[in-house]
């Protein structure tokens, strides 16, 4: 806007100056003004907005677990007057546990139970309401590590006489663990595994008659920080040996 007289502008024209907040706070502009003839210049304050970040913490941000077990993941909003409802989330934005409460006025903190290797977020999704807009909010990802053995070979059929490596396998981890083959249920070899390394524990099946059975690892974790502790076991192995058998063929003379 600008001011006449007579028809005769005697002002600059308006101006507007915005900022852009991402931060809680009160803000305020103050507009400055230089002297100039006989006006003596001087500073007039805005009225104060006060601004509100509707956020959240989450926790852990990262985690290892055993096969089996389950790494509990949380996150928390503060008490607000708009009403939200927190879901989660995989890397891909795939659900993985639907939000089912509205939440107002009131702090909340919601839980999900990973179970797999993945990388998991929470997020609060907030309602529209008079001048707040709503939209939703993500919060920093957790990433969950999931630790498992595996064996090979896949094929378990042995010759007679012929010897057959089993091989159980740990991925590369900052952790140790005492690995025991077994076979039918007693243990038959026992090792410790290196940290930062991946580890493979063989055990030579000898393929003579006494080498039929089941055959699996087992990886013992001890409790080391954030790691829990404890066990997790192999798919079974069921090895079985082939004999070839020779029978004595009788023939009659004249009859070759």
């Amino acid at each position: 806007k600008q001011w006449y007289q007579r028809r005769v502008a005697i002002t600059a024209g308006g101006y507007t100056s915005t900022k852009q907040v991402s931060t809680a706070g009160s803000y305020y502009c103050k507009a400055t003004y230089t002297p100039k003839d006989t006006f003596i210049g001087g500073s007039v304050p805005s009225i104060t907005s006060h601004i509100t970040v509707l956020d959240f913490t989450a926790g852990p941000t990262s985690g290892d677990i055993l096969a089996g077990q389950s790494l509990p993941l949380s996150c928390s909003i503060p008490s607000s007057a708009y009403t939200a409802r927190i879901s989660w989330y995989d890397a891909n934005n795939i659900p993985q546990q639907a939000g089912t409460e509205d939440i107002t006025n009131k702090e909340h903190t919601d839980t999900f139970s990973a179970t797999k290797t993945g990388s998991y977020h929470c997020r609060a999704t907030y309602t529209q309401s008079g001048s707040f807009k709503g939209g939703s909010v993500n919060s920093t990802s957790a990433t969950v590590t999931v630790i498992d053995v595996s064996t090979e070979p896949s094929s378990t059929n042995v010759g007679s006489g012929h010897p057959l490596t089993l091989s159980c396998k740990l991925p590369q981890m900052s952790y140790t663990s005492e690995v025991k083959w077994y076979k039918n249920s007693a243990v038959i070899y026992t090792a410790t595994t290196q940290a930062n390394q991946e580890n493979i524990i063989p055990y030579t099946v000898t393929g003579d008659s006494n080498s039929g059975g089941e055959y699996y690892c087992n990886a013992t974790f001890a409790t080391q920080p954030p790691l829990q502790g404890g066990s997790i076991v192999s798919k079974k192995l069921e090895i079985d040996i082939a004999y070839v058998t020779v029978k004595n063929v009788y023939v009659e003379k004249g009859n070759e």
